[in-house]
């Protein structure tokens, strides 16, 4: 492909360079440096098509169509919320990150680019291409990258992640609780008088063309989704639906005060409980139309008015969970994606590749009805609990013994509010870690591994609505027996 001419008279610019986990205009670092500067500021969105592509081992879409239909509406909304500041978005689908950007600097004079920074190869990849096609293009401006996405900053972290990153959560909490602190939402307009800069004006030849079409998802190759009636709370995409979740949830019905915690498995029949039970901001916050900080200092706000509880704590506690695993991806590096995983906590361990037990795990038709219930709900609405999502992983791991990665790509390829951090680090941290000591219990092929599977199915679905929802075919059986249909063919049968 040709190099793109440059324009005879460019204006000059700055960028802010929206990425897919941190659409909103709240809270967010390299928006604020962009309009610092007397400069007009452009907006850019890419629909980059690696992210519609095949994972790399089990060769799913990477994006599936509930986190696109997500995406899409969220840079929708933000290209709305910007317009309410009298700004505008440019959007692009069809074509890389790095042509994209090869492109605007044939028709603006680019002084720097405002983004926020990638610890994940993928996504560093991308960010080494525009730099490259920067400095080739435009070899004055700059790529600014500043820290994002998590509750502590780096800079504020009483360790290097890089070097000296602990071992455990608990130590990690423990430490990031006693010396480090969270900074305030949006502390970067203060720190200089920001006014919103005007946007540039579109090329002359492109003024109707230039600020693109939003794509739709066969645009992107993706199937449209199909509603599933029996998902448990609908999400729509966006900083606005974001927001509104986060006033409706802490604020209107008060969901702090009954919250029993995604990681919690003290409460019985989590299975069970409404939607207001957690937060389900997960969606918003992968995608970055929530901030993190916002998040935690609604919930400061609301200790301070409604007085502190253990519901609050344990929320807060979550956050840092959510800390731990992005800022474990500095000291993980790419480990965290080979088969053995970091830290050696896959070693020792072998793995099989059985297409047609990988497809019944899938579908939800291992024959275990609480791990299909899961399965079945994951593949038809993008979301189940972190208890189903814990057994699924475990029982795919310890009981049908598959290459733990695959998993993690289904995960990848189907979750709504997929992470990469998140997802890929709880595989290692809370799967690979046990996949020893849990296949271990499995003195005999005919012995269960993963006795969560009818432990946590007795406890936390006890009379079985959930598994008669998504396995109709046990409807007709006791909550016991639908959650261990082999006991009643073993009855029916004298065995």
């Amino acid at each position: 492909r040709q190099p793109f001419p440059m324009a005879q008279y460019r204006q000059r610019v700055n960028v802010v360079w929206f990425k897919n986990n941190d659409l909103r205009v709240h809270d967010h670092e390299p928006l604020a440096l962009a309009h610092q500067h007397k400069l007009p500021v452009l907006h850019v969105f890419v629909f980059d098509p690696f992210w519609f592509g095949r994972t790399r081992h089990g060769r799913f879409p990477k994006t599936g169509s509930f986190r696109a239909q997500f995406l899409v509406e969220s840079v929708q909304d933000l290209r709305q919320n910007l317009a309410n500041l009298n700004q505008n978005l440019c959007v692009r689908s069809g074509q890389s990150t790095a042509e994209v950007f090869q492109q605007l600097t044939a028709e603006f004079d680019i002084t720097k680019v405002f983004a926020y920074s990638e610890t994940l190869f993928e996504e560093q990849a991308i960010e080494s291409e525009v730099r490259q096609v920067l400095k080739a293009r435009s070899p004055g401006t700059q790529l600014r990258t500043v820290w994002g996405t998590t509750l502590y900053h780096l800079d504020d972290l009483p360790f290097d992640p890089s070097t000296a990153f602990p071992k455990s959560f608990t130590s990690f909490r423990q430490r990031v609780e006693r010396s480090a602190s969270v900074r305030p939402t949006g502390y970067e307009w203060g720190q200089a008088d920001v006014r919103l800069q005007p946007p540039p004006k579109a090329p002359a030849q492109a003024q109707t063309s230039f600020w693109g079409p939003m794509p739709d998802l066969p645009d992107l190759g993706v199937p449209t989704p199909v509603p599933d009636k029996r998902i448990q709370l609908a999400t729509k995409g966006g900083e606005t639906a974001g927001l509104q979740r986060l006033q409706q949830w802490l604020w209107e019905t008060k969901g702090l005060s009954k919250y029993v915690g995604t990681t919690d498995w003290g409460t019985p029949a989590k299975c069970s409980l409404g939607p207001d039970s957690t937060t389900k901001l997960s969606p918003w916050l992968a995608h970055g139309c929530l901030s993190v900080r916002l998040v935690y200092q609604e919930v400061v706000r609301y200790e301070a008015l409604c007085g502190r509880t253990k519901f609050s704590a344990l929320l807060i506690r979550e956050l840092i969970w959510r800390d731990f695993h992005k800022l474990g991806t500095i000291a993980w590096g790419n480990d965290l994606f080979k088969i053995k995983g970091p830290c050696g906590w896959g070693n020792g361990l072998t793995w099989v590749r059985n297409d047609d037990l990988l497809q019944r795990w899938i579908n939800g038709a291992t024959g275990y009805p609480f791990v299909d219930a899961h399965m079945r709900e994951l593949k038809a609405t993008g979301y189940t609990l972190h208890l189903g999502r814990e057994v699924v992983a475990w029982f795919m791991t310890s009981d049908l013994r598959l290459d733990w990665r695959l998993g993690a790509e289904w995960f990848e390829s189907v979750l709504v509010d997929y992470d990469c951090a998140l997802n890929w680090g709880n595989w290692v941290y809370f799967v690979l870690q046990q996949a020893a000591s849990r296949q271990a219990r499995a003195s005999a092929p005919t012995t269960l591994a993963t006795t969560e599977v009818l432990q946590w199915g007795a406890e936390h679905d006890p009379k079985a609505a959930f598994t008669k929802k998504w396995v109709p075919e046990v409807q007709h059986l006791t909550a016991t027996d639908a959650r261990e249909p082999w006991g009643a063919v073993c009855r029916t049968h004298q065995v």
